[in-house]
């Protein structure tokens, strides 16, 4: 059984890996450098790896506070194996 979660991409592109600091000036173009901690990564990469932590967070336990939905479009989809 595949899970299906729609999570927030929200700031995604601005916070940090490493410290967590959200700031619209941790992103320039495809370069994420954390103005707070100095970490940096590929600024997509890095929001794609961000997204992914927060569905890994809701894990298993809390699935049930979430309604379940059928996506519409191909990028709703995440999968969690």
């Amino acid at each position: 059984m595949k899970v299906v979660i729609k999570i927030n991409p929200k700031y995604s592109s601005q916070e940090c890996r490493n410290c967590g600091h959200i700031d619209k000036s941790n992103r320039d173009g495809e370069k994420f450098i954390c103005t707070e901690c100095g970490y940096h990564e590929h600024a997509d990469i890095g929001a794609a790896k961000t997204i992914r932590d927060r569905a890994r967070e809701i894990g298993t336990w809390g699935l049930s506070r979430y309604r379940a939905f059928a996506p519409k479009r191909s990028e709703d989809i995440l999968t969690l194996t």
